[in-house]
This record gives structure tokens, C-alpha cells and sequence, in this order.
């Protein structure tokens, strides 16, 4: 117990010590006290914030026939898709894959459905992946 509060005793003077002379140019510091720190301005929204938008569709096996429907029903997870983005679709078993172009915009929470792109058709409710480009 004597040698830890010998020790908490030296370091604090070594603190003060070190303080003391690493602030002695910019500023008279008395024992007990820490001189003023300088106050930075808080980094600019404007430089600091880059907008990624969120590109996430649904794809889901859905129309008709209904047990075996060769359509996609599209679904905006994201942020607004414009006309003319290409959506590429795969199915994992089978091996189904293609691209299905936007013909108009499509907004957040809105559907867009593919007809005839699966040939033969798949299980009905079937999920697929899709990449936006």
C-alpha cells in the first residue's frame, strides 16, 4: 500500500511537471490547474456528408401460371430507380439469369413485373438475387 501511494504521489508531480513545460510558451500554468484548451470549429456538413444512395430490389417468381409462373415482380427496397437501369436477376436452381431493363422510373416501395423472362417457369414464390446497375 506505502509503495503504490509513493508512486501515485511521483506520477502525479511528473504529470504536473511535464504540463508545466510542454504548455510553458503559450500559457502561465500554476500547480493544481490545466490551461485552456483551444476550441476547434466542428468539420462542415457540406465537406463531410457524401450521399450513397440504397439500391436494394426484391425479386420474387410471381404471375402466371400460377404454380409455375415464368414472370418477376420486381419490388424498390431503395432509394428512386430511373428509366433505363438495368436490373440483373438470377435464380440460383436452375441456373436462370437475365437483365430487365426500367421502361419508366420506379420510386421507393413501388413494383414493376417482368413477363415471359423465365422460360419453362419456376416454383412460384421462388426468391432470386438482383444487382443494380
Amino acid at each position: 500500500m506505502y509503495k503504490s501511494i509513493i508512486l501515485a504521489g511521483a506520477l502525479t508531480s511528473a504529470l504536473f511537471a511535464a504540463t508545466a513545460s510542454v504548455q510553458a510558451g503559450s500559457a502561465t500554468v500554476a500547480a493544481g490547474t490545466v490551461a485552456p484548451m483551444q476550441a476547434q470549429g466542428a468539420p462542415s456538413i457540406e465537406k463531410t456528408a457524401t450521399y450513397v444512395p440504397i439500391l436494394r430490389v426484391g425479386c420474387v417468381a410471381n404471375g402466371t401460371p400460377s404454380e409455375f409462373p415464368n414472370d418477376i415482380l420486381f419490388t424498390n427496397k431503395g432509394t428512386k430507380l430511373n428509366a433505363g437501369t438495368k436490373l440483373r436477376w438470377t435464380f440460383s436452381s436452375p441456373n436462370h439469369t437475365g437483365i430487365f431493363t426500367l421502361a419508366a422510373a420506379l420510386n421507393p416501395g413501388a413494383s414493376v413485373r417482368a413477363s415471359n423472362v423465365i422460360p419453362g417457369g419456376i416454383e412460384a414464390g421462388r426468391y432470386c438475387s438482383v444487382v443494380v446497375r
